[in-house]
C-alpha cells in the first residue's frame, strides 16, 4: 500500500463522504417528521458536515492504526474528547440547550481528526486512477456495509423509543444504554484496534 494509492483513496472518500454529506442534508426534514421534533432539521444539517471531517482525517487514522502508533492516536483522541466535553459546558452554561451537545461533537471531531493529520500526514494525490482505488474501494465496501448493518441492528431500539416515548424518554433511554454498556464498549474497542492491524501483520 503505497502513499500514492492512500492519497488516491483520498479523493474517493472525499467524493463518497460529500454525497453522504448532502443526502443527509436533503433527507433531514423527513427524519425530523420521523421524530416529530421540528428541531431535528437544523441539528442533523449541521452535524451531516462531520461526514466531510471524517473524510479528511480517517485516512490519517487509518495509516496510524496500520503503522501500530497508538500512542499518536490515544492522544489524539484524548485531546479531542477534552476539547468537545470544554466546548459543551461552556455552551451549556452559556444557554445553548440542546446546541452545546452539537457545538461539543463538532469540535471534538475537528479537533481530533486535525491532529490524525498532523500526526500522520496523508497528502491528497495529484492523479486519480479509479483502476487502481477500485480494489481498495471493494474492499472497503464491504467493511463499511458490515458496519451500518450492525449498526442498524444494535440501534433499532432507539427508533422505537423516540418514535413510541418522544425526545425526552429517548434522551434517559439513551444515556441509560451508553452507561450500561461502557465497559464492554471499552474492552472491545481497544481489542479491535490492535487486533486487526496486528493480524494484518502476521498474516504471512
Amino acid at each position: 500500500l503505497t502513499i500514492d494509492r492512500v492519497g488516491e483513496v483520498r479523493w474517493a472518500l472525499l467524493a463518497v463522504n460529500a454525497g453522504l454529506c448532502v443526502l443527509l442534508m436533503l433527507a433531514a426534514p423527513a427524519i425530523a417528521g420521523y421524530f416529530d421534533e421540528p428541531r431535528l432539521t437544523a441539528i442533523i444539517r449541521v452535524l451531516s458536515v462531520i461526514f466531510v471531517l471524517s473524510a479528511l482525517g480517517v485516512p490519517s487514522s487509518c495509516m496510524l492504526q496500520r503503522d501500530m502508533a497508538f500512542r499518536k492516536k490515544s492522544q489524539s483522541e484524548l485531546v479531542g474528547n477534552i476539547s468537545g466535553s470544554l466546548a459543551t459546558v461552556t455552551a451549556a452554561l452559556s444557554g445553548l440547550g440542546v446546541w452545546s451537545l452539537v457545538i461539543g461533537y463538532v469540535m471534538q471531531q475537528t479537533v481530533t481528526h486535525t491532529l490524525y493529520i498532523i500526526h500522520r500526514p496523508v497528502p491528497f494525490a495529484r492523479r486519480f486512477s479509479l483502476e487502481h482505488v477500485k480494489p481498495l474501494m471493494n474492499f472497503g465496501a464491504q467493511v463499511a456495509s458490515s458496519k451500518v448493518l450492525w449498526y442498524f441492528s444494535s440501534n433499532a431500539d432507539f427508533l422505537v423509543v423516540g418514535r413510541l416515548l418522544g425526545a425526552q424518554q429517548l434522551g434517559y433511554y439513551g444515556l441509560a444504554f451508553q452507561f450500561a454498556s461502557l465497559p464492554i464498549d471499552k474492552v472491545v474497542s481497544l481489542v479491535t484496534q490492535v487486533a486487526l492491524p496486528s493480524f494484518s501483520a502476521l498474516q504471512n
